[in-house]
């Protein structure tokens, strides 16, 4: 397969039965100078404990810390590995379009319109079919009521960690995805592989010393105490209970929707019209 085998694993076996196989020679094919570096890994796991919002006049979501994390690697990225400026090796993406259009204003203002431009900022399902060396995944959902939305959508978690060939860099609130099953799994994964980081202030220094090998991964262990730990200090919290989604009109393409707020991909397969449904499968089983 295309990607490395540490980004290959998971996926393979979480969503096609073990059925995924590595290319010939896919692990040195994507073997780069940047995985000596903890912090860039082909499978990293940022903990982020930040907080999700809505923007004024929008249905979409924000993770504002998350958002300056990301940018946080990236700029870590380039200062030890200058032969990636300007090139467009890497992707940002994200389940909701309010988060990637905060990145993108948040790229331009850092970096300016050259550098900006270079880096593939998009929604998940706007960077269907496409890869990239690094992508950097920001989840978004830090609810630790019951619900991350859509982000549990097994088809869009799937193509989200199949986009990059070299590298995959996750930010997300560790507790808040694990009450989902296979986000679950995946925090677990990485705890045991010893590629899980719980993020602290100031971030940018923080991604500098994951890269210089002084932060220890988070285990498994200490990660479920602290998230037990954080439940008993917060009491009984009330459920969320994701509301219905509309279905996506007969024949129309779910691809055009992006966001949870309209319905598309996110929403479950029954609710899709016949035509609708294959164009999904031909656009998001293939990956």
């Amino acid at each position: 397969y295309r990607m490395h085998p540490a980004i290959r694993e998971f996926p393979s076996a979480t969503f096609y039965g073990g059925g995924l196989k590595d290319g010939a020679d896919v692990a040195a094919q994507t073997k780069r100078a940047w995985h000596a570096s903890p912090a860039f890994a082909p499978l990293v796991f940022y903990d982020v404990p930040g907080r999700e919002g809505t923007p004024a006049g929008s249905n979409s979501l924000v993770n504002t810390t998350e958002a300056e994390v990301v940018l946080s690697i990236y700029r870590e990225l380039i200062h030890r590995h200058p032969e990636l400026r300007g090139r467009p090796a890497v992707a940002v993406i994200s389940p909701y379009k309010a988060q990637v259009s905060l990145l993108r204003r948040l790229f331009l203002a850092a970096l300016g319109p050259d550098m900006a431009k270079t880096v593939d900022i998009n929604t998940i399902d706007g960077f269907q079919g496409r890869e990239k060396d690094v992508a950097i995944f920001s989840t978004v959902r830090s609810s630790r009521r019951g619900s991350i939305g859509f982000v549990a959508d097994e088809r869009r978690m799937n193509v989200g960690l199949t986009r990059a060939r070299s590298s995959l860099l996750v930010v997300g609130n560790a507790a808040a995805l694990a009450q989902d099953g296979n986000w679950g799994a995946l925090v677990s994964v990485c705890a045991t592989k010893g590629c899980l980081y719980s993020a602290a202030q100031p971030y940018n220094e923080f991604v500098g010393r994951v890269a210089e090998g002084q932060v220890a991964p988070q285990d498994l262990a200490s990660l479920q105490a602290r998230a037990k730990g954080k439940k008993e200090r917060n009491g009984p919290q009330k459920m969320e209970v994701d509301q219905p989604r509309p279905a996506v009109p007969e024949g129309d393409d779910p691809y055009l929707y992006s966001d949870e707020e309209e319905g598309g991909v996110g929403a479950p397969a029954s609710k899709l019209g016949s035509v609708a449904q294959g164009v999904w499968a031909k656009r998001h089983v293939k990956g």
